[in-house]
């Protein structure tokens, strides 16, 4: 592939509107269709073809992976998925951004706010919130993108490993849709998790306590992830039935 190649085909995918896949939600990926797209129907032909024959496994570009797809409606697609392994690609992917003040005020709230209920964590990292609050593993599940992360996870707290998956955050709606556990996500995490997931949580209303970074703050060392920025007001539109409160650079929802 050449350059010109490369950059037309880029060009093409970062510019196309893509839609949502609503019908198995369990299934997060998005889509354009031949007949249903801004590059024009030539353009996506040439580009399905390209896709079909040299990348079969997937066109990698800025968090997302592209495949030329045919759907069982005989449906010509082109699809793309999130990659999660932004994350490893740190040297320290799970560098503290916050004190062991702020941990421990977080943790203690959250025991307060939801005492003897059973924990999901979105973005569990290494088990920093798990040291915290000394929770037992038959009331804790996590989930985490980062496969160093749940490693390190799994070797610091062995009596967990059972209990955490390397899942991005999108494919743990698999985990939590159809249980009673509490969401957890703090430091930002929620950040990652894209904003229909966020909304059937609100629609499902699930007990929570999500930590958003403020739309002018992300910690240094994750500035170039593909993150999503929400005010307080939008936060508002998606969660109109829960406290939201600023705390330091975050906005926390919870209820």
């Amino acid at each position: 592939m050449t350059d010109n190649n490369k950059e037309e085909i880029d060009n093409l995918l970062l510019h196309e509107q893509w839609k949502w896949n609503t019908l198995t939600p369990e299934n997060p990926f998005e889509f354009i269709l031949e007949n249903d797209c801004k590059m024009g129907k030539k353009e996506f032909n040439k580009l399905h073809n390209y896709l079909l024959l040299y990348f079969p496994n997937g066109y990698s570009l800025e968090g997302y992976n592209y495949f030329a797809n045919i759907d069982i409606y005989k449906r010509i697609s082109i699809v793309r998925k999130r990659i999660f392994n932004q994350f490893d690609k740190l040297e320290n992917p799970t560098a503290p951004h916050y004190s062991e003040e702020m941990l421990k005020e977080i943790s203690d709230e959250i025991q307060k706010l939801f005492p003897y209920r059973k924990i999901f964590e979105i973005a569990c990292g290494c088990g920093t919130l798990v040291k915290a609050t000394n929770i037992s593993d038959s009331f804790y599940r996590g989930c985490d993108p980062s496969a160093k992360a749940i490693m390190s996870f799994k070797n610091n707290l062995p009596d967990f490993a059972h209990t955490v998956h390397q899942l991005s955050f999108e494919e743990c709606f698999n985990l939590w849709h159809n249980t009673d556990e509490v969401i957890v996500a703090t430091f930002g995490a929620p950040n990652y998790v894209m904003r229909r997931y966020l909304c059937m949580l609100a629609d499902n209303h699930r007990n929570i306590y999500l930590m958003f970074y403020k739309p002018d703050y992300c910690p240094l060392q994750f500035k170039d992830m593909h993150t999503n920025s929400y005010s307080e007001q939008e936060l508002k539109e998606i969660f109109p039935d829960y406290e939201i409160n600023e705390y330091h650079d975050y906005l926390i929802v919870k209820g």
